[in-house]
């Protein structure tokens, strides 16, 4: 790496002392535009064109860096720049050329102070990154925007560099982008104040709001709780810096913060072990990740001694259902056999004949007729009184049954036509 830094140095070196025909020549062999607007600077033009495409990204793409490039590029202006090997193979002097030799020789161009060539050699500022919508994913934060602003001024970057910059990296299809291209004389003040407005930042006084009211969301881990709590903490001093109303004091707004962290963290068992730190307005924020990485791991550990003792217990009550099911199966099935041999008693009762019960009004069944009739075979043709045998009535309309046991009939019959 410094061997290539070492080349970049000398050859970026040379550029700034080439004339203005010899600096086109370059952009030809690089393929960079050699067309100037200005007549008046145009070699320092051509100069800061070809640094600008020798520091590019494109360079730091390749594989080597771009070290094929300039070692090509080292042995071309070799040839182009006076005192060569170039230079020898030119034909002897003639005497017009010897005569034109004595002649005024044209001054070379004063080669760039340093300050110019380190300014030459330092790269296009870029941001990192693509601003879009506010909260699109994919895309950079206010925050992280506002960081690289100020990385590049810190840098030594021009306003007018960083103002380009961020221009070129709004996503091509915003209006924004169109605006703001659009707009003359745009200075970074009032850009920032259009981001700001763009991101729809509030002022320190609706974030100091916001931070008061913190608690940590549903699906919301502690550890991003913590660092949304942070950066609402840093928002509202940076805000109070930039405005000229409300100042919040750094004092006010830490215990704020260890306030809204103490009342939103949703586990009492991570609050806990935070608690001592909690009340400490001078605990720094290392000492907050530290422990609450402690205890998280903590409660991972206790969360899965939790669930492994309640798998056991599920376990014992399955098992204990279980148990009661295959009795109630067992039940069932008796309560089945059961009713199925009732049902069979009961169609055997039905098919046998009905018994007659004692104390029946109904005397045995007998063969029809008197005594008499049955006796001579005429018992189903017999029309006689079984109490008196007479033919001219019968048993029931008898009037001498009350009054013999006896009758000529022979044995009272038991009222077979009563």
């Amino acid at each position: 790496m410094e061997a290539l830094l070492a080349l970049q140095q000398s050859v970026v070196s040379q550029i700034g002392c080439l004339q203005e025909e010899q600096l086109q020549q370059v952009c030809t062999k690089l393929g960079v535009d050699e067309h100037t607007a200005s007549k008046e600077s145009a070699r320092l033009a051509l100069i800061r064109r070809l640094t600008r495409h020798l520091n590019s990204e494109t360079m730091e793409d390749m594989e080597d860096k771009g070290q094929k490039v300039f070692e090509d590029l080292r042995d071309f202006l070799k040839t182009i720049t006076p005192g060569t090997s170039s230079a020898s193979k030119d034909p002897p002097a003639t005497p017009e050329s010897s005569s034109t030799s004595t002649a005024e020789p044209v001054p070379s161009p004063p080669a760039l102070p340093v300050n110019q060539m380190v300014g030459l050699l330092k790269k296009e500022f870029r941001i990192s990154g693509q601003v879009g919508e506010p909260g699109q994913k994919d895309r950079l934060s206010h925050s992280n925007l506002i960081m690289q602003i100020e990385s590049g001024l810190r840098k030594s970057y021009k306003e007018v560099e960083i103002v380009e910059a961020v221009i070129r990296s709004i996503s091509p299809g915003m209006r924004l982008r169109s605006y703001l291209e659009s707009k003359e004389g745009l200075t970074l003040p009032t850009l920032r104040e259009i981001l700001e407005a763009h991101y729809r930042e509030g002022n320190a006084t609706e974030i100091y709001q916001e931070l008061s009211s913190a608690s940590q969301g549903s699906t919301e881990s502690a550890h991003d709780f913590l660092v949304r709590t942070l950066d609402l903490r840093q928002k509202i001093l940076k805000a109070s810096k930039m405005e000229s109303t409300i100042k919040y004091d750094p004092g006010l707004v830490q215990n704020m913060f260890l306030h809204s962290l103490n009342t939103g963290l949703q586990n009492d068992n991570i609050r806990g072990e935070l608690k001592p730190l909690l009340f400490d307005p001078t605990t720094s924020d290392e000492s907050l990740f530290r422990q609450l990485k402690i205890a998280e791991g903590r409660e991972i550990v206790r969360l899965a001694k939790q669930k492994k003792a309640k798998t056991a217990v599920k376990v014992q009550e399955v098992s204990a259902v279980e148990k009661q099911q295959l009795d109630l199966m067992k039940q069932l099935q008796q309560i089945q056999a059961d009713l199925a041999a009732l049902k069979v008693s009961n169609k055997q009762a039905a098919e046998k004949p009905k018994s007659s019960e004692g104390g029946s009004r109904n005397p045995p069944s007998r063969e029809w007729g008197c005594n008499s009739c049955r006796q001579a075979g005429k018992g189903p043709e017999c029309d006689h009184c079984f109490a008196c045998g007479s033919s001219e009535h019968f048993r029931r309309g008898c009037k001498q049954r009350r009054q013999t046991k006896q009758s000529g009939n022979g044995s009272r019959a038991s009222g077979g036509d009563a």
